[in-house]
């Protein structure tokens, strides 16, 4: 026999067999032993849909200079097919740390 029409036999059973449970699970209103009925819920959609339009690019990160004046030595290696340069620099001044919020 060929497979499609095993298929489709197969389909069909599951078909009544979930017609059969619905069926089943459906009792007459009057009935005492009957669980009660679900209520349903309506979906509501959270926040604006998108329109398919892309989102704006990311502004470009500030690329970090440093003066010639500030290199204190310069190592270049060469590894699989690319240069690597190491540049050892003055010490940079950063900004004093902010002050931690007092306990509340």
């Amino acid at each position: 026999m060929k497979p499609l029409p095993l298929v489709f036999v197969a389909v069909m059973a599951l078909a009544t067999s979930v017609r059969s449970q619905e069926e089943a699970n459906a009792a007459p209103s009057g009935d005492a032993t009957a669980p009660p009925a679900i209520p349903t819920a309506t979906a509501r959609i959270i926040g604006n849909i998108p329109d398919g339009t892309p989102p704006p690019p990311q502004p470009p990160k500030p690329k970090f200079i440093v003066p010639a004046r500030d290199i204190l030595a310069t190592t270049t290696q060469q590894q699989g097919g690319r240069t690597i340069t190491l540049n050892r620099i003055k010490p940079i001044a950063l900004p004093p740390p902010p002050e931690p919020a007092p306990p509340s």
